[in-house]
């Protein structure tokens, strides 16, 4: 219901009668009044006010007082000039302030209700002790009629350049107390503000009365699609509380007009609130006046509603880095949260430099302290599959997705990695949106930077469903993006502004790190091994005996139409190898080896633009061809050709020794069925070993031979270097080691 007010300025009664009289028979006019000292003269200001626009509403009026109100032994009214008759028009007020200045500032711990009332109003709420592990706090828990809404509103206060606002707040914690549904009828509804108890006024010059009548409607506020309904929202008004506007309005992808800077605004969902969380921010240019009234109000449509509280309110000059996200804000400087300590809340001990989080390790999101809303860890077979090797963190929530990491040292930190998949249709727990309900920017993922505890965020990549609806590989040089550098930390988080319920996403293989690069990769593929995973990115895979191996191999046996394994980015030298064995189609998808093979041939290629072309690792070479030193055999490896197991040495040459490169091993599926798998053992990247383990062992990234059974380790002591030869007695009195390239046994 829209709400009018008429303020006019002279001594009038005839004002009154004229604004209502379409409304004779059932109209009230409200009049707020001076009286001056010999109580006979009205002074020159009236509010007159048709009742019609306070039905089941309520309006906040602050009044200059003239100079003619201001005075020793001025007294004032609030009076009904007409009414309809015993029990109609009925009218009420609370809150009555007359005062000879505004606030400037606003501090609370909610433990003095004397202290809350005069800086606040706030309806359906009272102070309570012992809630969810504050000592006390101003929590909303009664109950609510069907056109009430929970809210807690500053009176007027000064806001101008350098003002912030901090407070902390929780909706819907099992501790906060919930009221049973009352036996009333829907008349039997409060309209006055609870908990405000009545002082008195003592000031030499008055300046401003302020009153209140009834409770105004507010519309909802609309968030993207997807999106649960807000619990509770920040608004500000300028007028003495007649309009209301979010502090700051959401800005998503698909927002007109927001193109580089995301955010929820001031609009806070349960799902981010579950538990005590600390919201500060600098109050904007245009919440900037000499009375600015500030308001947390409730907007969901239930008759009970969750209950929620906050605490820890303050509203004033900024602090220094506004505490740096770790700590509260006091008018005396800031209060550090435990572990951090100075004037900005700095860390009291080391930050980590680097983060590499693989998921496979349940402490993973525990041991960087992670915060994790809408979101799990989950099982290759959960959530949106395997997106790189094992367990991923998979979000599927309906309200909030969101991956925020602590506070890193700065410092170092030049790179972030990470392996995204969008609604990839891996199982019905990450579906995509249909192509002709999606726009573009839908279900984006958005990474972003702060380097202020989370104050402001600097937008790094909007990551398009599109691209990413099989797992992908995303990185970036941050230097490139902004200066972290500089910064003392730096925090980062994923999440997705809008979402219809679909669109689950999930990342793996999340890592921040400086730019250095790997010489050397090495991997068992052990379920629980502890050397970290070769793979960039990887398609539908599983770690298990294979062919006969009586250990844990890597099979590619996904349905994907292109199974393949891509390496993270290698810096390596000319004389390098490529050390692995490799079995193709051995099972045939039986699970039992069947001599023959089944399947399409499997490919070892590399890459030095990132993925965008590819190339064989070994070309091959024909004997005829004049070119070549020597007959070589393409990196081309096909069922049953060398037997069910094969071993391969590939020489790094200067097209793989020149910068940055990947390797990948790729087979097509054109049936998309588990046959025709492929998998490998006994990976090794790096320098060689002494004469290559004499073909028989495995090259470690200790340059040291581990050898096959029934072959033994023999020592040799030149002057260089010790190596170790996996031969038997014979071969190694011989000396001469066999040729590794394509070794079957």
């Amino acid at each position: 219901m829209e709400t009018t007010t008429k303020t006019i300025h002279k001594a009038s009664r005839t004002c009154c009668s004229q604004g209502s009289a379409t409304k004779a028979t059932n109209s009230a006019i409200s009049q707020l009044g001076s009286m001056s000292r010999d109580c006979c003269k009205l002074s020159h200001f009236v509010l007159c006010a048709p009742v019609s626009g306070f039905l089941t509403a309520h309006i906040q009026v602050s009044v200059e007082l003239p100079a003619g109100a201001r005075g020793a032994g001025c007294r004032f009214q609030v009076w009904q000039e007409r009414h309809s008759g015993a029990g109609r028009d009925i009218w009420a007020i609370d809150d009555l302030t007359i005062t000879s200045q505004l606030f400037n500032n606003i501090q609370l711990d909610f433990s003095d209700i004397a202290a809350a009332n005069n800086s606040l109003r706030f309806h359906l709420g009272g102070l309570e002790e012992n809630v969810c592990g504050h000592d006390s706090a101003l929590v909303f828990s009664d109950i609510i009629a069907t056109e009430d809404t929970r809210f807690v509103e500053t009176k007027s206060i000064g806001v101008g350049p350098s003002y912030m606002m901090q407070f902390d707040l929780v909706i819907g914690c099992g501790d906060i107390p919930q009221q049973d549904i009352p036996n009333k009828s829907p008349s039997a509804r409060y309209f006055l503000g609870a908990n405000v108890k009545s002082r008195p006024y003592k000031t030499t010059q008055l300046l401003l009365v302020q009153t209140r009548l009834f409770y105004t409607t507010v519309t909802p506020v609309t968030e993207g699609k997807g999106m649960e309904v807000p619990g509770v929202v920040l608004e500000y008004s300028l007028n003495h509380g007649i309009t209301w506007r979010l502090v700051q309005r959401p800005c998503s992808p698909a927002t007109p007009g927001c193109q580089t800077y995301f955010t929820r605004g001031t609009v806070y969902h349960p799902s981010e609130f579950s538990r005590w969380k600390r919201v500060t921010m600098r109050l904007p240019q245009h919440t900037w006046s000499p009375s600015t009234r500030l308001r947390l109000r409730q907007t969901e449509d239930s008759e009970v509603k969750e209950a929620w509280a906050v605490d820890n309110l303050y509203i004033g000059l900024q602090c220094p880095g506004l505490c740096s996200g770790h700590g509260h804000c006091t008018t005396s400087g800031c209060r550090c949260d435990e572990n951090f300590h100075g004037h900005k809340c700095l860390p009291l001990h080391k930050l980590h430099r680097q983060m590499d989080a693989n998921f496979d390790q349940q402490n993973d999101i525990a041991r960087y302290n992670l915060e994790v809303t809408g979101g799990t860890v989950v099982s290759p077979g959960e959530g949106c599959g395997i997106v790189l090797s094992n367990n991923s963190l998979y979000f599927g929530a309906p309200g909030v997705r969101q991956l925020e990491t602590d506070d890193l040292n700065g410092a170092d930190i030049e790179i972030i990695q990470l392996v995204l998949v969008v609604g990839g249709g891996a199982t019905a727990n990450c579906v995509p949106t249909p192509a002709h309900q999606q726009t573009t920017a839908d279900g984006s993922v958005v990474l972003e930077a702060s380097t202020d505890g989370g104050h402001t965020w600097v937008l790094l990549q909007e990551l398009l469903p599109p691209e990413y609806r099989t797992p992908r590989v995303f990185r970036a040089q941050l230097k490139e993006k902004f200066p972290v550098d500089e910064a003392e930390v730096v925090r980062f988080r994923l999440w997705q502004p809008t979402h219809s319920d679909k669109d689950q996403w999930a990342v793996d293989n999340l890592m921040v790190t400086p730019d250095i690069y790997l010489n050397t990769l090495q991997a068992d593929f052990a379920p629980n091994s502890l050397v970290a995973s070769p793979w960039q990115s990887v398609t539908g895979s599983s770690q298990r005996e294979y062919c006969g191996s009586p250990n844990p191999t890597q099979v590619l046996d996904g349905q994907e139409p292109v199974r393949e394994a891509v390496t993270n980015p290698l810096k390596l030298d000319l004389g390098d190898i490529i050390a692995f064995q490799i079995s193709v189609g051995c099972e045939g998808g039986t699970g039992v080896d069947t001599g023959a093979g089944a399947g399409e041939p499997v490919l070892v290629e590399f890459t030095r633009d990132g993925g965008v072309t590819w190339a064989l690792v070994q070309p091959g070479c024909p004997t005829v061809a004049l070119h070549c030193h020597g007959p070589t055999e393409p990196s081309v490896y096909r069922p049953g050709h060398h037997g069910p197991w094969t071993r391969v040495l590939l020489p790094i040459d200067h097209r793989l020794a020149q910068g940055l490169v990947q390797i990948r091993w790729v087979q097509e599926n054109p049936g998309g069925t588990e046959e025709g798998e492929f998998a490998l053992r006994d990976l090794y990247i790096g320098p060689p070993c002494p004469r290559a383990c004499h073909g028989h062992g495995l090259c470690t990234a200790a340059h040291i031979c581990k050898c096959d059974p029934g072959y033994n380790v023999f020592t040799g002591a030149p002057k260089t270097q010790k190596f170790t030869l996996c031969a038997t007695w014979a071969e190694y009195l011989a000396g001469a080691p066999r040729s590794p390239l394509h070794c079957k046994y």
